[in-house]
């Protein structure tokens, strides 16, 4: 009828790929499980910003103390 070693092996592809997506399946629930367990929220992290220069030096950038308001005027001339 066909060409049954170009079947056998379309099969054989189709079933490793078929596990490859169980594992895959199977490692993803498991970090999302580690992830609950260590009871780490995304509030719990600190993040530190650096700004670098041309040359290579960093330092971290200040963080505002406060609510940012614009300074000085709006652009408009007053009278």
């Amino acid at each position: 009828m066909g060409n049954t070693a170009m079947v056998e092996k379309l099969k054989f592809q189709l079933d490793a790929a078929h596990k490859a997506k169980e594992s895959h399946e199977a490692r993803r629930q498991e970090m999302a499980t580690s992830k609950q367990v260590t009871g780490r929220s995304s509030e719990a992290q600190e993040l530190l910003l650096f700004r670098t220069d041309q040359s290579g030096r960093a330092w971290p950038v200040n963080a505002p103390s406060g609510p940012q308001e614009p300074h000085g005027d709006d652009g408009r001339r007053k009278r």
